[in-house]
């Protein structure tokens, strides 16, 4: 049985991954779902037995893009980093979008006597400075850190890919820092 719950998870993450592959290719509002099964080498119906509709595929694309954008601004915090500057698609800011505050459920949170989950809701508000910069089309990661340029000037800076998973106790670029120090 765990050989089974551990290939579902497998075809799951393989398929969310083309997922996300074929947004970047041709955004979220032309994909289908016979298009992912094909990218995939999956059928339809294995897409339908992990996921419900294909709304509900993305938003398990875009609840993982956010845990891994959250993790990525957690070290840089953790690693001393304030100003964070992050390099988008243009429309794309649910990124950035989800590190402000959001006034209203934090009233009625107040309101309630939450506190405890108030006091976690304002730890994930803005916890550095952040700055976007635009990259209009996907040409490759050195492209990317062009844009980011202005931004950065000739300071020395950390470059983080949501893809990129090191765990230690203490935090990969402190450690760099630490080094360049």
């Amino acid at each position: 049985m765990r050989h089974i719950e551990r290939r579902d998870s497998q075809t799951r993450l393989h398929i969310l991954e083309t997922t996300v592959a074929l947004i970047n290719e041709t955004g979220s509002g032309e994909l289908r779902v016979a298009d992912v099964a094909k990218r995939a080498d999956v059928g339809v119906p294995a897409i339908y037995y992990h996921f419900e509709s294909k709304e509900e595929m993305l938003l398990a694309v875009y609840e993982e893009g956010l845990r891994r954008v959250t993790e990525i601004v957690e070290e840089a915090v953790a690693s001393g980093i304030e100003d964070i500057v992050v390099v988008l698609s243009p429309g794309r800011t649910l990124a950035l979008d989800h590190f402000q505050p959001a006034r209203d459920l934090e009233e009625h949170l107040e309101s309630k006597g939450k506190h405890e989950v108030l006091t976690a809701l304002r730890r994930t508000n803005l916890p550095a400075r952040f700055r976007t910069a635009h990259q209009e089309r996907p040409l490759g990661l050195g492209h990317a850190v062009l844009q980011a340029r202005e931004a950065i000037g000739d300071e020395p800076f950390g470059l983080f890919l949501p893809d990129d998973i090191i765990d230690a106790a203490r935090p990969c670029l402190r450690q760099l820092i630490d080094v360049a120090e």
